[in-house]
């Protein structure tokens, strides 16, 4: 409940899984031992998640004070990524898990975050990350991080779906010396493009001995 739950409606089966386990050992627990302090809101939480309700609910349904509050998840949280790339995004983004390409993929409903990184030869990795470096230069960017070990670009164009209903896609390269990552966010709300430039701006590249 701490770690694995992101506290809104299961996406899949996973998640499905997970929210079952808890409710199936707390209702186990409160057989054995029903004078135990229980997390009775997120309990009743839970349950509302895979709507089993009414008597169902059993002493989940009993009345409690205050809302829930238990999990990590109801704040943001940074990910480890593969490569030794983090990112800090919302506690309510599923995990992220690769797709047939192995590009991996996070999703809050509507919104989806796709994360690849790539890694250079060693030997040519400090000369690669300048001459990629100076040749993204040339391309326009809407936003731009650069450093002595990292370069970064995004940008933010206006998308249309073949119903007409437009979207917003952040692209971005992140380079840094030995790898690479493209991050692309994509959101329909125009009003969370703030939050779409804080989060690419919250990936960090591996710490490596170069940098």
């Amino acid at each position: 409940m701490w770690v694995d739950v992101r506290w809104l409606k299961p996406i899949n089966d996973s998640e499905t899984a997970v929210l079952e386990d808890i409710a199936d050992s707390l209702s186990r627990a409160f057989e054995l031992d029903p004078s135990l302090r229980y997390p009775r809101a997120e309990w009743r939480k839970i349950l509302e998640f895979l709507n089993r309700d009414g008597a169902e609910a059993g002493p989940a349904s009993q009345s409690v004070d205050g809302e829930p509050t238990i999990g990590y998840r109801r704040n943001s949280v940074t990910v480890a990524l593969p490569g030794g790339w983090r990112i800090k995004t919302l506690g309510s983004f599923s995990d992220f898990e690769a797709d047939e390409e192995n590009d991996l993929c996070a999703v809050d409903p509507p919104k989806e975050i796709w994360f690849t990184a790539f890694q250079f030869n060693v030997a040519s990795s400090s000369s690669r990350f300048d001459s990629v470096k100076n040749d993204r230069r040339k391309s326009h960017a809407d936003y731009l991080i650069e450093r002595d070990d990292y370069f970064v670009q995004a940008t933010i164009p206006n998308e249309r779906r073949e119903t007409g209903e437009k979207y917003f896609v952040l692209n971005s390269s992140n380079l840094a010396i030995g790898t690479r990552a493209v991050c692309t966010i994509l959101l329909s709300d125009p009003n969370q493009r703030d939050w779409a430039v804080e989060t690419w701006r919250s990936i960090q590249p591996p710490q490596t001995s170069e940098q």
